[in-house]
């Protein structure tokens, strides 16, 4: 995988972690809890 790819995976997960309602429209559970 390519950095410029991971880097963007990154904020995109870090993104859903801020975002409940981002994470959930595009379907993405918070492994968190």
């Amino acid at each position: 995988m390519e950095a410029a790819q991971r880097i963007r995976l990154i904020r995109i997960i870090e993104k859903t972690e801020k975002n409940p309602e981002f994470s959930n429209k595009i379907g993405i559970k918070n492994t968190s809890e």
